[in-house]
């Protein structure tokens, strides 16, 4: 069966268009504009969000519901996909797509997928779609430069450290590691996307 991708959500008439990737004939499919997203779900429940068709026209009042709405809206989108199941079993894969809402240029932009018989799908997009939904429901901020903050912060430390000696040095980096570790702990675990922020190397 061809997929037919549709990227684009111009503005129609009415609304906006919610994508849709199977065909017309394709009866078994939804799509949910999502307003939260449990960070420990491991099934579709934890996507919480209103059920719409794939492919309806949608108001601005659906899409943003109320004032806590995200503002830049978050589609999860699901189809089964007959004839893309094992060899031998009747079970088919269901296809899961995230899209965001670009309004400014009236197109939906894919954040990720996944094909799953089960509940897997829910644990693979799970991370995207958690993150997707801050970023979206948070109000716009300035930019931190993640690396003039590490210069700022290790010519500190440099400074402090010039005069000690080597014992003493590490005394201090042990001190110094114990107080970091213990600000780690009240803002919650570091992650990979986190690292790669404010680690460049």
């Amino acid at each position: 069966m061809d997929l037919e991708l549709s990227h684009s959500g111009a503005v129609v008439r009415g609304g906006v268009r919610i994508p849709r990737s199977s065909p017309r004939s394709c009866r078994e499919s939804y799509a949910k504009i999502l307003t939260y997203v449990d960070p420990d779900a491991g099934h579709a429940f934890g996507f919480e969000g209103k059920i719409v068709k794939p492919g309806s026209v949608v108001t601005d009042a659906q899409l943003w519901p109320t004032d806590q709405a995200p503002r830049i809206p978050i589609v999860l989108e699901c189809a089964s996909v007959p004839g893309q199941g094992k060899r031998g079993h009747n079970r088919r894969d269901w296809l899961y797509i995230l899209w965001r809402y670009h309004r400014d240029e009236h197109e939906w932009t894919e954040i990720g997928r996944s094909f799953s018989v089960s509940w897997e799908w829910a644990c693979e997009l799970r991370p995207l779609a958690v993150r997707a939904i801050r970023e979206s429901s948070s109000a716009p901020t300035l930019s931190l430069n993640f690396i003039e903050v590490q210069k700022r912060i290790r010519a500190m430390l440099d400074q402090e450290l010039k005069g000690l000696e080597h014992p003493q040095r590490g005394q201090v980096l042990s001190i110094l590691h114990d107080q970091l570790a213990c600000r780690v702990a009240e803002v919650g675990c570091i992650g990979k996307a986190e690292r790669s922020m404010i680690d460049p190397m």
